[in-house]
């Protein structure tokens, strides 16, 4: 799945409207420089959600910007 490594795309557009994020492209650009802390081969989906907020609240501009 090419937008996933590219932090880009509607999939990621609509993760990030539905966290709150105002600011996708900075969502986009923290999923792609953090993907391997986000998503864990063995992982789940419910903690592949709590990385991606770890994550947000890591980014001040995005802590800002997204409801988490």
């Amino acid at each position: 799945m090419l937008f996933r490594s590219r932090g880009q795309g509607e999939y990621v557009a609509g993760f990030a409207h539905a966290l709150g994020c105002k600011n996708v492209e900075a969502f986009g650009q923290m999923a792609q420089n953090h993907y391997e802390q986000i998503v864990r081969e063995s992982g789940t989906a419910v903690e592949m959600y709590q990385n991606v907020k770890a994550q947000i609240k890591q980014d001040a501009s995005l802590s800002a910007s997204c409801g988490v």
